[in-house]
């Protein structure tokens, strides 16, 4: 590894902005990891409202949503306070298995019920519909970046790694196509 202390966004800012100097360096390393911070903010509340609208549905909206919301900042922190990569292995394959049982009723809800079989290319939508559908996209892909663990030491790891990102990425494009 050429630069072995990069850990976050911040130090590969620094790196990246080191050939103009240490002051440009130390704007890099802040730039960047701001950046990391605010993407790491919006992901976790696009997981949390991911969170209220499951439960709103599964309930029928018989509790406030400021309360699923409560619930589920807390429940995420919780999972999220051991700050090691000791359990990733573990949160993986339960990760692995949801996206799989929501791909696998969502196919069968389709199945089952099909929805208008036109496809269109482009349709006219609203803003909100948009933006919501373009942030979607970026938070379930670009958090990827984030994931991937920097200490793979052999090739088979690295190769297992990559293939369960790949299935992982067909299973949510499959379901993507599904729900559009």
């Amino acid at each position: 590894m050429a630069y072995p202390f990069v850990h976050s966004m911040g130090d590969a800012g620094g790196v990246l902005f080191a050939p103009w100097g240490p002051r440009w360096a130390a704007v890099g390393r802040e730039l960047l990891g701001a950046a990391q911070v605010i993407f790491l903010i919006f992901g976790m509340g696009s997981h949390v409202l991911t969170w209220t609208i499951c439960l709103n549905t599964l309930t029928g909206g018989a509790s406030c949503t400021i309360v699923w919301s409560v619930v589920g900042f807390v429940l995420f922190w919780i999972c999220d306070l051991p700050r090691t990569l000791k359990g990733v292995s573990y949160m993986s394959f339960v990760s692995f298995g949801s996206i799989t049982a929501s791909v696998l009723v969502t196919m069968i809800d389709l199945g089952v019920d099909p929805t208008d079989p036109v496809i269109s290319v482009t349709r006219p939508v609203a803003l909100q519909t948009a933006f919501l559908s373009v942030s979607n996209i970026i938070f379930a892909y670009g958090i990827q970046l984030f994931v991937f663990p920097l200490s793979l030491q052999n090739w088979l790891n690295s190769m297992y790694s990559w293939s369960c990102r790949i299935l992982r990425f067909h299973f949510r494009v499959s379901h993507a196509v599904g729900v559009a």
